[in-house]
């Protein structure tokens, strides 16, 4: 197991850019702060690695294919954009889900992003693995940063007990933890 060697978000960014990745660039527009990238780290939600090329980051991303068994023609739930706690907006136009933590069980995941992100509790929806594949690339969250991504999609199919809210057309969520709002509406499936 990799040893954390970074005691600071400070100390991370300096080691970064001392790597050769430009953490200037981080906070601004779309993009999250190193600040928020050392937060990832110590909840274990990811890694970073030193490879030949220089420090990846590695993460495992759990996506929900959300859509209704008995309304189809509905769409698929997605995530539009997210509006950060100091006002800045992201726009997604994703499926919702999030990183597992390291050694977290994909659908431990999967279980515990539906109920923070979109409030569906086990018992409201039912699910099954569809998907497992590698990603690499340029984050947007964190730009200059290769990362890996190990991604696990799941289709879900919500049940008839689930809250009404998720059934309008648009609804929001805040993250109490970090004070993100998400919005999420229907969409055509892609």
């Amino acid at each position: 197991m990799p040893q954390q060697v970074c005691l600071t978000s400070d100390s991370l960014g300096k080691a970064l850019i001392a790597l050769g990745t430009d953490v200037t660039v981080w906070g601004k527009a779309e993009s999250k702060t190193i600040n928020d990238l050392w937060q990832e780290l110590q909840k274990k939600e990811c890694r970073i690695l030193l490879e030949a090329s220089g420090p990846v980051r590695e993460t495992i991303a759990v996506v929900a294919d959300i859509s209704e068994r008995e309304n189809p023609s509905r769409g698929q739930l997605r995530e539009l954009e997210q509006t950060l706690k100091d006002g800045r907006t992201r726009k997604r136009d994703v499926m919702p889900g999030g990183h597992a933590f390291i050694d977290e069980p994909p659908a431990s995941c999967l279980a515990r992003e539906l109920e923070e992100e979109i409030g569906l509790l086990p018992g409201q929806y039912g699910f099954s693995l569809i998907n497992m594949f590698i990603e690499v690339k340029d984050s947007p969250s964190y730009p200059g940063l290769p990362t890996r991504y190990f991604k696990h999609v799941f289709k879900v199919f919500l049940g008839t007990s689930c809250p009404d809210v998720i059934r309008r057309p648009s609804f929001e969520r805040k993250d109490f933890e970090d004070g993100t709002t998400h919005l999420f509406g229907w969409m055509p499936a892609k």
